[in-house]
């Protein structure tokens, strides 16, 4: 009986494991802008992406568009995946969390930071 619930929770523990081609669904928790003499805050968005085997592929609308940013750093089947685009953003993902921050000083000097929970479909 002990081995038959073994296998029965290592089967079932398995899918909730990130891989790639997973979708993730999230939505914001905190949006701030930080500007020289401003700090916006905006309200919570939803976005998605794909996780591939170096990139995230966002689409939709709102902040992240159809942007497609590296994967630096992961694993398969890893909950915990590191990354950039552009060398200006980058991005930190770990157990349902996802980190995004963004900082340039060409044009208006700004800082966008993102904090939002995801889930994996």
């Amino acid at each position: 009986m002990k081995k038959i619930l073994i296998i029965f929770i290592l089967f079932f523990s398995s899918s909730v494991v990130a891989a790639e081609n997973d979708v993730y669904y999230c939505e914001t928790e905190k949006f701030t802008i930080v500007k020289k003499n401003l700090v916006e805050t905006f309200k919570n968005e939803k976005f998605k992406f794909k996780r591939n085997e170096n990139t995230l592929q966002f689409s939709g609308t709102g902040y992240f568009g159809n942007t497609v940013m590296t994967i630096e750093w992961g694993h398969a089947e890893s909950e915990w995946f590191f990354g950039n685009y552009a060398r200006t953003d980058s991005f930190n993902y770990k157990n349902g969390i996802f980190l995004y921050t963004f900082a340039n000083h060409i044009g208006e000097s700004k800082i966008v930071s993102i904090l939002a929970t995801c889930d994996i479909f």
